[in-house]
């Protein structure tokens, strides 16, 4: 019998790269997502939508020539050959908060695995809303585990967040920093989340990793929010200005392409690892004057603005991924500008809404 596997965020962009690699792998696979408005419910639905035909299924939001062009290019990157065994998509709309959604989801599934990717992102609007941030992840977090406890759950993979780490000039970051001082109430929710697996695994030996994720995660269908590379590509196309602060060589990110972040995620879900936490990154640090030199480079257009630097801001991240290496096997593939110009392709193809979005 297949394992299936819960995949929560899954209308997201990791989410549903994600669950399409899960299902090419013959995995029956369960997503559930609430269209939280941080960002364009569109650009989920599309997402999702996206899965869905990947798995052969009818398109319940979109039109189907929006999803086409993409599909087939896609379909270019990732199946050399076509392959009838494919595993099962099953979606749910809801909150993780909602125990009475979430113990139908695993009533209705023998639920083998979780990955837990669904939460309130972003740095800047965690310190306007503590109380969201906190209840969604830490205690969706919880509503999670307790529902692996009951149904005996084989093994949780929670997506955690290269933000624990804080604001630190000391490099690489290495997963046995103090990184119990968090400067974000979204830093402190992954972090007291982490520590709650370990409570969870320590209780009930449920299989735990926590994969703290090295970001900006880009590639084709980025974030369309907050995200520089897609921020930059939006207002190119736009005939806007390229932002940057200082003169773009400060504030450099372990940037990770998306196909990267999911293999390592799935050599998290398939490992043997009882209970570990692990950088998944590139180990490559990209500036923004980087970024914003490729923009102009490859959409011909986007003249740079140079602001003022803020002191809030983080001066870098970069991953250790020596125990990613070590007890994974993992390493990252992908060159930047291969991955960003895959990144445009896409982009130039998705429907006009999709192009003039905020970003």
């Amino acid at each position: 019998m297949k394992e299936q596997i819960l995949v929560t965020g899954a209308a997201g962009f990791i989410g549903s790269y994600l669950c399409r690699a899960l299902l090419d792998k013959d995995y029956d696979v369960i997503g559930l997502d609430n269209f939280h408005e941080y960002y364009s419910r569109d650009a989920k639905e599309f997402n999702l939508d996206l899965t869905r035909v990947w798995r052969r299924g009818e398109i319940e939001s979109r039109d189907e020539a929006e999803i086409a062009p993409v599909f087939e290019k896609f379909k270019e990157y990732y199946r050399k050959v076509e392959d009838e065994k494919k595993g099962n998509f099953i979606f749910y709309e809801g909150d993780i908060r909602d125990t009475e959604l979430l113990s139908k989801i695993f009533s209705e599934n023998k639920i083998d695995k979780v990955v837990h990717l669904a939460a309130m992102a972003g740095v800047d609007l965690s310190v306007q809303e503590r109380q969201l941030y906190t209840g969604v992840n830490v205690f969706g977090t919880v509503a999670i585990l307790d529902e692996c406890v009951k149904n005996n759950v084989k093994k949780f993979v929670f997506g955690s967040s290269s933000s624990v780490y804080g604001s630190r000039n000391t490099v690489p970051f290495s997963e046995d920093d103090d990184v119990d001082k968090p400067y974000s109430p979204y830093a402190a929710t992954k972090r007291m989340s982490e520590i709650m697996n370990y409570t969870y695994h320590t209780l009930y030996d449920l299989s735990i990793i926590n994969a703290r994720i090295f970001g900006p995660i880009y590639g084709p269908l980025q974030r369309p929010f907050r995200m520089i590379n897609q921020r930059f590509i939006n207002r190119a196309y736009n005939n806007q200005t390229l932002p940057i602060f200082g003169d773009g060589k400060e504030g450099g990110r372990d940037t990770t392409y998306i196909d990267d972040e999911v293999d390592g995620l799935l050599k998290c879900l398939e490992s043997d690892i009882d209970f570990e936490t692990i950088n998944i990154g590139s180990g490559k640090v990209v500036t923004p004057i980087e970024v914003a030199k490729l923009t102009k480079e490859v959409i011909g257009k986007g003249e740079i603005e140079y602001l003022e630097r803020p002191k809030s801001e983080t001066p870098i991240t970069y991953a250790s991924t020596e125990k990613a290496k070590d007890l994974l096997n993992f390493e990252a593939k992908w060159d930047f500008e291969e991955g960003f110009k895959r990144q445009v392709e896409i982009f130039l193809l998705m429907p006009e809404w999709y192009k003039i979005m905020e970003c």
